[in-house]
């Protein structure tokens, strides 16, 4: 199971699935931690993404997508992303 896999804690992960079938999104939302985070999401800085972009390509990876959240100035976003993140990868 991929939770397991990147050490996430079950019981935690069952108590926002109970809480989302509920509607409860304050609760599921709460209980999310940056430990639960990190495995499925690419954030920071442009050099930051980059670095770890690189180093999911490295492992196998071979399609990522943006999509929102992608910051509280979306425009500044998407032209950091754009400008410094995708040019990077274009072969």
């Amino acid at each position: 199971m991929i939770l397991e896999r990147h050490g996430l804690d079950l019981a935690k992960a069952d108590t926002i699935r109970g809480a989302l079938k509920k509607g409860d999104f304050g609760t599921a939302f709460g209980s999310v931690t940056p430990d639960m985070i990190e495995p499925f999401s690419i954030a920071g800085t442009p050099d930051m993404c980059n670095q770890k972009i690189t180093r999911l390509l490295k492992s196998g990876i071979t399609q990522f997508v943006v999509g929102s959240p992608i910051g509280p100035n979306v425009r500044k976003s998407i032209d950091l992303i754009s400008e410094q993140v995708i040019p990077h990868f274009k072969q």
